[in-house]
C-alpha cells in the first residue's frame, strides 16, 4: 500500500505539471485526479470499429504521436486511440504468461532495471494498456536518472485514465466504467480513489444492456477513517468477445459457456 501511495503522490505532481504547460491545446482535464471531472460521453464502439478499419493509417498515425507523448492529442483522439485498438491485429486480451512469470521474478529480486526492459517491450506492443503505463512507471521510480520514461509515460497514463472516467460511474452493471483490458481495472482503481481501496472479490455479471460487466467488491476508507464496501462495474464487453473467439477457437466449436451472473 506504501508503494501504491508514493505513486499515486508521483502522479499528482505530475498533473501539476501537465497543468502549468501548453495545456489549452488538450481537450482533456489534468488539473484534478478527483472522480468523473470529465463529463460522461459514453463509448460509441461501432463507429470507432468503422474509423480503425476504414482509416487505418490515419489511427497508426494517431498512435505515433501518442507513444511519443504528444500534448496536442484531442480527447476524442486518445477516446479512438485507446478502444479502438481493440479493433487492431496488435491487441492481445489475455498476455503472455511466461512474460508475467519472468517480470514477477525480476521484480521480487529488486531487478527493476531488466523488469521495466520486459515491461517496455510489452508497452511497445500494447502501447494504450492502462496496468503496464502504471507498471512501467512503478519501476521506473526505483531507477536513477529515469525522468526521460517518466514524463511520457505519466502523460499516457493519465490521458488514458481521464478516457477510462469518462466512458460511465461505475455504479451499475449497466453504467460500468468500459476498460480494454481486466488489469486496466486494478490502475485505474488505485487512480481513482488514490490509493484508499482494497480489492476484496471480483466477479463478472451481466449487464441489463446486453453488456459484460466484472464487478470489484472495494473496501474503501472513508475521509473519517472507517471503511464501507463499495462495489465498481467496469463494462468488459469488448474484451470479453475477444476473449469468447480465442477460447471458442481453441474449444473449435461455438460461443463458449461462461454461465455468466445475472
Amino acid at each position: 500500500m506504501k508503494k501504491v501511495i508514493i505513486l499515486l503522490v508521483f502522479l499528482v505532481s505530475k498533473v501539476v505539471a501537465f497543468a502549468c504547460g501548453d495545456q489549452e491545446k488538450v481537450a482533456i482535464d489534468y488539473q484534478s485526479t478527483e472522480a468523473h471531472v470529465v463529463e460522461k460521453v459514453g463509448v460509441d464502439y461501432e463507429s470507432i470499429e468503422l474509423f480503425v478499419k476504414e482509416h487505418s493509417a490515419d489511427y497508426n498515425k494517431l498512435m505515433v504521436r501518442f507513444e511519443k507523448a504528444d500534448t496536442t492529442l484531442s480527447y476524442e483522439d486518445i477516446l479512438i486511440l485507446y478502444y479502438g485498438f481493440v479493433y487492431t491485429e496488435k491487441y492481445q486480451p489475455m498476455g503472455s504468461a511466461s512474460d508475467k512469470l519472468q517480470y514477477s521474478e525480476l521484480v521480487k529480486k529488486g531487478k527493476y532495471k531488466k523488469a521495466l526492459k520486459l515491461k517496455m517491450k510489452e508497452l511497445s506492443s500494447q502501447p494504450v494498456s492502462l496496468s503496464t503505463l502504471y507498471e512501467c512507471i512503478s519501476l521506473a521510480l526505483h531507477l536513477k536518472n529515469s525522468s526521460k520514461f517518466l514524463d511520457p509515460l505519466c502523460f499516457r497514463y493519465l490521458a488514458i485514465a481521464n478516457i477510462i472516467k469518462s466512458s460511465g460511474d461505475g455504479t451499475a452493471n449497466d453504467r460500468g466504467f468500459c476498460v480494454n483490458w481486466v488489469a486496466d481495472e486494478f490502475g485505474f482503481i488505485d487512480y481513482l480513489f488514490k490509493g484508499k481501496a482494497l480489492v476484496k472479490n471480483q466477479s463478472i455479471v451481466s449487464g441489463n444492456n446486453g453488456s459484460v460487466c466484472d464487478m470489484l467488491k472495494l473496501e474503501l476508507q472513508t475521509e473519517e477513517g472507517s471503511f464501507e464496501d463499495v462495489p465498481v462495474y467496469f463494462d468488459i464487453t469488448e474484451y470479453f468477445k475477444k476473449v469468447n473467439d480465442l477460447f471458442s477457437f481453441m474449444e473449435g466449436n461455438g460461443n463458449y459457456d461462461w454461465n455468466l451472473k445475472p
